[in-house]
């Protein structure tokens, strides 16, 4: 005989259906990285206009003033130089996407039905979806088209491995790549990064170095200046990212100065992200750094080594209008074994910046301070 009691079994029944309809999320970290590139506006201010598109619509096309036309003093015998100069640009970015797809099987069905149904178990599986598009683009973002290729066929199973599938990240911005060399790559002035090369515009050239450095004050002036090359506050990074050890290092460094109010980012911390603010750009901690950059090349020892800043008034990512995470209807399939629904959720974007040099800087050799 049950010796429970009437009140034990409603509060239990209750209990059980209260966290069960929202079980605990052991897997997913969310992306600090994700967030600064979306930043605080909505998903509408990112969606590629008809104007930014090539003919075609097969890329973006951002514009790029390149210098200065004829130009010196003026004075009696002064006459108007008629030699045509080039002065606007343009880079090409090509879409990448991401997808996450969800099935739901017949003894599924039947299980979360009527008064048994626990969780909502198709709901369930559209946020999953959700989240698993993001946790793919967070890794993404940290890598080129190329490396991307070689992370999928290594990671993720029964995966689009096209180079045209996937994003132009931060490896591709700072021209490095990670599985040939890991992590120090030499750098020529012919890698390209939205169809434009540094050898062809001089002044569109990544911030990177590979030269070792204890992260500190002086390492992050230094970062800082090497960003902004004009001297315009404006053109320094918003964030810098990096693994945790080094976050706790340098956090150990700033401890005295902590009580000080964050002069700009201090929205990164209250959205509960790891992070400390220097000099008004806020140092993230970042978990996809080290599971992006752990390749076969590599290991996760020098995956711990970078550290990225970005600038987020010229790096963004943009996103395609009739892809922006768009749900698929379920569809049911007959199988052997058993009758599914089967659904999903699609996204088509691209990284793009108008401006290469001051979009960021790449640190790949960096240690926690003695």
């Amino acid at each position: 005989m049950d010796t429970t009691t009437q009140l034990e079994i409603a509060s239990q029944a209750y209990w059980d259906k209260r966290n069960a309809a929202n079980p605990q999320d052991i897997w997913s970290s969310t992306s600090p990285y994700l967030h600064a590139l979306f930043g605080r506006k909505s998903l509408k201010a990112g969606l590629v206009k008809e104007s930014e598109l090539v003919p075609g619509g097969s890329a973006i096309r951002e514009y790029f003033e390149t210098g200065p036309t004829n130009c010196g003093p003026f004075g009696p015998k002064s006459e108007f130089a008629t030699e045509e100069v080039t002065i606007v640009d343009s880079a090409s970015f090509d879409w990448g996407g991401a997808n996450a797809s969800y099935s739901i099987g017949l003894a599924e069905k039947r299980a979360n039905f009527g008064a048994g149904k626990i969780v909502d178990l198709g709901l369930r599986k559209i946020e999953n979806g959700r989240k698993s598009i993001q946790h793919a683009m967070a890794i993404m973002v940290y890598l080129s088209r190329a490396n991307c290729q070689a992370y999928v066929a290594a990671n993720w199973t029964n995966q689009d491995t096209d180079l045209s599938a996937a994003f132009d990240g931060a490896q591709a911005m700072f021209g490095i790549n990670t599985e040939s060399a890991h992590p120090h790559a030499a750098l020529a002035n012919t890698v390209t990064y939205g169809g434009v090369s540094e050898s062809v515009v001089s002044t569109w050239k990544p911030n990177f170095d590979i030269e070792a450095h204890k992260i500190s004050d002086d390492f992050l002036m230094t970062a800082e200046a090497a960003a902004n090359p004009s001297g315009d506050p404006d053109e320094t990074p918003d964030y810098y990212f990096m693994d945790t050890v080094l976050l706790r290092s340098m956090r150990s460094q700033l401890f005295n100065l902590m009580r000080l109010p964050p002069p700009q980012n201090e929205y990164m911390a209250k959205v509960g992200y790891k992070t400390v603010v220097w000099n008004g750009a806020a140092l993230v901690y970042d978990p996809y750094i080290v599971k992006a950059l752990t390749t076969s090349a590599g290991s996760a020892a020098n995956a711990k080594m970078f550290l990225f800043g970005i600038n987020s008034r010229f790096l963004s990512l943009r996103t395609h209008p009739e892809f922006a995470f768009k749900r698929i209807p379920w569809e049911h399939k007959a199988m052997s074994g058993g009758n599914k629904e089967v659904g999903g959720i699609i996204y088509q974007g691209a990284i793009t910046t108008r401006h290469r040099t001051a979009a960021g800087c790449c640190y790949s050799n960096v240690s926690p301070a003695d």
